[in-house]
């Protein structure tokens, strides 16, 4: 098994909290074109090697340093699928988020309620809709946590996917991962937790379904950074924010809860003052919310709460927002690094008041699956469809 040294970039760092940390790489077969050790289908039809993505799943060695990637043709897979700690290097291929849905109905707990868990490392998804029914659709059962997944692992990517609930649709555990042109749709804390995350060019679609529509004002995210050098936190950039009703664009869910919106669209769901500090107020200066260079009528900030931080022009850098994120697909070397004062977002490496905010993975491209996310039209053209057309016909699988 192969590790891998993560170390930290400026002098202040909270993000590993001045320590290096390591996380192993999955093993490559570059005989194969995916450059994966083997392939297995699934199949609800049974013309793959299995007909549930959960046996599928179970077939992969407790233990697995390789990846595998498992090919799941179009079909609505009815079950929970849970990946296991021990389930490491998987790959999930769907045939697109429109085609290859895994639906559940969990409800009972927030823990037990996801319809998709993952709690290994090294997680690659591609194309593939997340739904929990139980508060979809004209069914009135009580509005509860029903979640889309859950996602706990270390290094885990979503391409091209969709993530569908009305409260507490994708719960971020905590770990890093990387969302790229996926669909996000829900109407109460529907992005949630205390994962170090980077959102780009997706859409979060703000929907309480049938549950007071119109009258309760809703939450898009609940961020759970728990103390001042707790190192996550959740990026959107390029991503468009639009839906039916009004909804805060978070809500503070831990004493140190950090987001930051940048370069993105936000329609006239946003409420003016935009955050809430839920239970902690009077204790705002510990929380972090910045928006800059976002566009549409949500994205007016002078009616913002007056804690709200704001972006130092040396991370904004020619009226455009310098955040990186990693490719995981890729894995080439890119760096998102900020750093946070107590009124401000800069990237002065001399900054030493005990706020830090660095995104960075260092995993090199030798050790990545053979994938590359497929070339179509940019999101804000799909964005163009979402404003006139339901949800549930908004195409995601850019």
């Amino acid at each position: 098994m192969q590790f891998l040294q993560f170390f930290l970039c400026i002098t202040v760092l909270l993000l590993y909290c001045n320590v290096s940390r390591s996380a192993f790489l999955c093993e490559l077969n570059q005989a194969n074109p995916f450059k994966v050790a083997l392939t297995s289908t699934v199949d609800i039809a049974g013309k793959g090697n299995f007909t549930t993505i959960q046996s599928a799943v179970d077939s992969i060695p407790s233990g697995n340093t390789k990846w595998i990637r498992i090919q799941i043709f179009a079909g609505v897979y009815r079950e929970k699928v849970t990946i296991t700690y021990d389930k490491t290097c998987i790959f999930l291929d769907g045939a697109g988020s429109r085609e290859t849905f895994i639906e559940w109905d969990g409800h009972e707990r927030t823990n037990t309620s996801a319809t998709f868990t993952s709690y290994a490392e090294n997680l690659v998804v591609k194309g593939i809709g997340f739904k929990n029914t139980y508060n979809l659709g004209p069914k009135q059962n009580d509005l509860v946590p029903a979640l889309a997944a859950e996602i706990l692992g270390d290094k885990a990517a979503f391409y091209n996917c969709s993530f569908f609930g009305v409260q507490d649709t994708l719960w971020d555990v905590g770990g890093r991962h990387y969302f790229y042109q996926c669909y996000i749709q829900g109407g109460a804390d529907f992005i949630f937790g205390k994962g170090q995350s980077f959102y780009e060019q997706s859409v979060l679609y703000y929907s309480l379904e049938t549950y007071g529509q119109g009258t309760y004002i809703g939450y898009i995210t609940a961020q759970g950074r728990d103390s001042a050098d707790d190192p996550s936190g959740f990026v959107f950039k390029d991503c468009v924010i639009l839906g039916k009703g009004k909804a805060y664009l978070g809500r503070a869910w831990k004493a140190f809860s950090r987001v930051i919106i940048a370069n993105s669209k936000l329609s006239d769901i946003v409420v003016p003052v935009g955050w809430d500090a839920w239970q902690f107020v009077g204790h705002e200066d510990q929380l972090t919310y910045a928006e800059e260079d976002n566009s549409g009528p949500g994205a007016d900030t002078s009616k913002r709460v007056p804690w709200q931080k704001k972006l130092s022009e040396g991370v904004k850098g020619n009226g455009h927002v310098k955040f990186k994120c990693p490719t995981f697909l890729k894995f080439k070397v890119k760096a998102m690094a900020v750093t946070l004062s107590d009124d401000e977002v800069s990237d002065n490496e001399s900054d030493k008041t005990g706020l830090g905010f660095v995104k960075s993975i260092f995993v090199p491209e030798t050790h990545s699956p053979n994938f590359v996310p497929s070339s179509k039209p940019p999101v804000s053209e799909i964005v163009k469809q979402a404003e006139v057309t339901p949800p549930r016909k908004i195409r995601v699988d850019l």
